[in-house]
């Protein structure tokens, strides 16, 4: 199954029919927020901890987009007589795919994004530690608003299941496009 997908993905990304002309491919770097909830551990639905977000990008054109990030996440949670401290971080790289259309001179991309991500996690309670490092996939949606030719902005919302748990990240980004 995961060879098919891929082989879906790079076809359809180098299919003459993609690239469109006038559009010249665009790389972007952005400095963000993202925030994470859990569900199935303490209670139904747990704040697993805010965090920075890094993120480059590549637009192949007006439909087609490669993303790779890192959030750090961390919190800590108090509950009855003790503490939990979680830490960790996720690394992701996923593709875009929507379409950009311009409105007042400002370009919006709503898009939905498929990908593999890495998660990392430290949870410390009652002295005791457990870690997990876990790879799954991760699927989303977004828009994204190109401010004007090099400034843009960012909204996502991604769903992903590890270490049998679902995981829910909302972030924003603002970053330079070149």
């Amino acid at each position: 199954m995961k060879n098919y997908i891929t082989v879906l993905i790079v076809g359809s990304m180098i299919s003459p029919v993609v690239f469109g002309e006038g559009f010249k491919p665009k790389q972007r770097v952005g400095l963000g927020y993202s925030s994470t909830s859990t569900s199935e551990w303490l209670t139904k639905s747990d704040k697993w901890g805010d965090g920075i977000r890094l993120e480059y990008g590549y637009e192949l054109n007006e439909i087609f987009g490669i993303n790779l990030s890192y959030s750090k996440n961390s919190d800590t949670i108090f509950s009855n007589d003790y503490t939990t401290d979680i830490d960790g971080y996720n690394i992701k790289l996923d593709s875009d795919i929507g379409y950009k259309f311009y409105v007042n001179g400002v370009a919006l991309k709503p898009y939905g994004s498929i990908g593999v991500a890495r998660q990392s996690e430290t949870i410390s309670s009652n002295n005791t530690d457990y870690s997990f490092n876990e790879m799954g996939f991760v699927a989303g949606a977004g828009l994204r608003v190109d401010i004007n030719e090099h400034l843009y902005s960012d909204f996502r919302f991604d769903l992903s299941h590890y270490n049998n748990n679902d995981y829910d990240t909302i972030s924003w980004t603002v970053g330079y496009q070149f």
